[in-house]
């Protein structure tokens, strides 16, 4: 009797101990950040929006008058100083960011809503609602040029919004099929670029050094 009484005992106490681990086993949940960019494995939060437009018009092959603007996007490990004349004067620290380079039938005193595709054929070049190019850059140490760099050559962007708001949604892939999906909604300072169209056409590991 007493040896049944034990077992019991023994039996109860584990019971609640088991009940309790079960009680108390948690899933954590990772929330991803509302402005990001997700790429390799990796999600990276996105916490500065500059915009900036090129005053060339270019004449592409159907005779079509085209502009060129972009859109840059910072995590917050990126110090960006703008200057007097409103081109990015100095930028340093490590983080991670993307150029979207595009292309508009309309001049872009702001944004242009639209969805843009990028350019992955020579009949695509100057089209208008085109991407001509799109770095991306991860990890990236402005000051000791080290990081990770990639060119993205296939996808689509979505830019809306109104205002002083811009809206992007960004589903694009590198040259190895790497998917990289975004969305960025808020706030953005326009900026005076320091090159015209020619040198947007940005060749990897470039990016940077031709914007500070």
């Amino acid at each position: 009797m007493k040896y049944l009484l034990k077992t019991g005992i023994i039996l109860f106490l584990f019971s609640i101990i088991f009940t309790s681990c079960i009680k108390e086993k948690k899933t954590i949940v990772v929330e991803k950040p509302q402005n990001y960019l997700s790429y390799d494995g990796k999600v990276y939060e996105m916490s500065q929006c500059y915009f900036y437009n090129v005053p060339d018009t270019v004449v592409n092959s159907n005779q079509d008058s085209v502009y060129y603007w972009g859109v840059i996007l910072f995590s917050p490990g990126i110090t960006v100083t703008i200057g007097n004349s409103g081109a990015i004067e100095t930028m340093s620290g490590t983080g991670s960011g993307i150029s979207l380079n595009l292309v508009s039938s309309k001049f872009p005193n702001s944004f242009v809503p639209g969805n843009y595709v990028i350019e992955n054929s020579p009949s695509m070049i100057d089209m208008p609602e085109t991407i001509s190019s799109s770095t991306g850059f991860f990890d990236y140490d402005i000051d000791a040029d080290v990081g990770a760099v990639m060119d993205f050559i296939n996808g689509e962007v979505t830019v809306s919004g109104a205002g002083s708001v811009i809206e992007l949604k960004l589903l694009i892939e590198d040259e190895n099929g790497n998917v990289l999906k975004g969305y960025y909604k808020g706030g953005f300072e326009h900026i005076i670029p320091n090159f015209n169209k020619k040198s947007m056409l940005l060749e990897k590991n470039n990016i940077l050094k031709v914007l500070k």
